[in-house]
């Protein structure tokens, strides 16, 4: 397994475009749930059906937005983590 630090420009690769991803698909999902008032911090049981259903609908929007991103080599595994924490959460 490479190791990398801050000052490993190469084993940082594609570290600057992953992030970027990452940020624009979670602003995404967050907007997603501000839009439809599914906003963390409210108790589960208010939900009502529709928004349990409307909530597994972002969360495989969610994941479809994480597997169209190609991870740097060093991120692949938490990658997949988040892609399969997704699919959970839906």
């Amino acid at each position: 397994m490479p190791e990398a630090s801050a000052q490993d420009a190469q084993g940082c690769a594609g570290l600057p475009e992953y992030r970027d991803a990452m940020i624009e698909i979670g602003e995404a999902y967050v907007n997603a749930l501000a839009e439809d008032d599914i906003l963390a911090g409210r108790d589960p049981i208010s939900l009502s059906s529709d928004e349990w259903s409307t909530l597994a609908e972002n969360a495989a929007g969610l994941q479809q937005a994480l597997k169209s991103v190609e991870p740097p080599d060093f991120a692949a595994g938490w990658h997949q983590a988040q892609i399969e924490r997704a699919g959970l959460q839906e």
